[in-house]
């Protein structure tokens, strides 16, 4: 629970602005530790990354902001938080609201803090998870649905948008934005409820019965301009989300190379790689596998001082959050077909398209 808390710092870098709601206040003290600098990250109203500090005096200290209802937040005494097992580093949940926190150096995780009650169901939800025995799959699957489970039963609650958020991609658009839509207007007013709802509107953009994005790119693996939708209307075309490192996505490939034997006179195949930071192991890849027969492109994904740049990046125009993805568009350019790591479904509706 924790980890994901401070991972859902990094993933919100780059998100889009807000509207600022409110003030929270959080005032610490800390044992063992009479002088000194603190730091806080935490998602402003703004939609933005924060990094505060605060001087401890007598083992005391202070730090104010504005926020979006709740969001997850990182206190730490390093300037740098190089993993999750720091010592001197909890996460948990700030509302707009006054709260109190009390630490020890060196025990950071075994944090007191007082006026957030979302970060208190934050925590029994986290031990109830930790309660469920783990003694067959069965029992693994049902401590993973707990906190999908609080998002169903508990719209009112800003974990709930929060647990949303971190699962979206692995749940059918229609059950996810069945969920969303049953949150109460603050809950989808808060940072993880905006998102929450942004990353539904590109997941369902990029399902069946939708109208392809189309995009171009300046140059393919062969420095050839590329645009999707000359290629509408003369073949289905299949979108191959994958990249290098994705070992799933590798072990996919021959399968891949054998579907389009088979459907070549049909069937166009344009791969898309999350290699932006790695184009010579992208070319590397296609070169190993053998995929001369596709076209191939980058995500298009840039990294800036601050983040990332997603203005050309071609997985938000459809949602992708995981590899291998596969979407099967017609000729019409509609997307009829999206598969998230097995591609059975796929093998299935291609042989029933050509009959074959």
């Amino acid at each position: 629970m924790k980890t994901t808390l401070l991972l859902s710092l990094a993933t919100l870098l780059s998100l889009p602005a807000a509207v600022a709601r409110d003030t929270f206040t959080l005032s610490g003290r800390i044992n063992g530790m009479n002088n000194g600098k603190i730091y806080l990250d935490y998602m402003t109203a703004w939609a933005r990354y924060a990094r505060d500090s605060a001087i401890i005096v007598d083992g005391r200290f202070s730090f104010r902001g504005e926020i979006d209802g709740a969001t997850t937040a990182a206190l730490h005494l390093s300037p740098v938080v190089k993993n999750n097992n720091d010592p001197n580093l909890a996460t948990f949940w700030i509302e707009a609201t006054t709260m109190r926190v009390e630490l020890t150096t060196g025990d950071f995780k075994n944090y007191r803090l007082e006026g957030s009650p979302t970060d208190d169901d934050a925590r029994a939800l986290a031990a109830r998870v930790e309660q469920e025995p783990a003694n067959d799959n069965t029992t693994r699957a049902t401590s993973r649905d707990i906190p999908l489970r609080h998002a169903r039963e508990h719209p009112d609650s800003y974990l709930s948008a929060f647990h949303l958020f971190t699962r979206v991609s692995s749940l059918p658009p229609e059950e996810a934005r069945e969920i969303h839509d049953a949150f109460t207007p603050r809950v989808k007013a808060s940072v993880f409820g905006k998102e929450a709802g942004n990353e539904i509107r590109k997941i369902e953009n990029g399902s069946p019965g939708h109208v392809a994005a189309l995009f171009k790119k300046a140059e393919d693996i062969r420095g050839n301009p590329f645009d999707l939708a000359a290629l509408v209307g003369k073949k289905y075309i299949l979108l191959d989300f994958w990249a290098s490192w994705c070992v799933p996505c590798r072990q996919g490939n021959p399968h891949l190379k054998q579907l389009h034997e088979r459907y070549r006179d049909d069937l166009f195949v344009v791969c898309i790689s999350d290699d932006d930071s790695a184009p010579a192991k992208w070319r590397s890849a296609v070169e190993q596998d053998g995929l001369h027969d596709f076209y191939h492109l980058l995500r298009g994904l840039k990294r800036t001082p601050t983040g990332f740049n997603r203005d050309e990046d071609i997985n938000e125009l459809y949602g992708i959050h995981a590899l291998p993805t596969k979407i099967l568009i017609d000729k019409q350019g509609i997307i009829i077909g999206r598969y998230v790591g097995d591609s059975t479904g796929l093998d299935e509706q291609l042989a029933t398209l050509f009959n074959k």
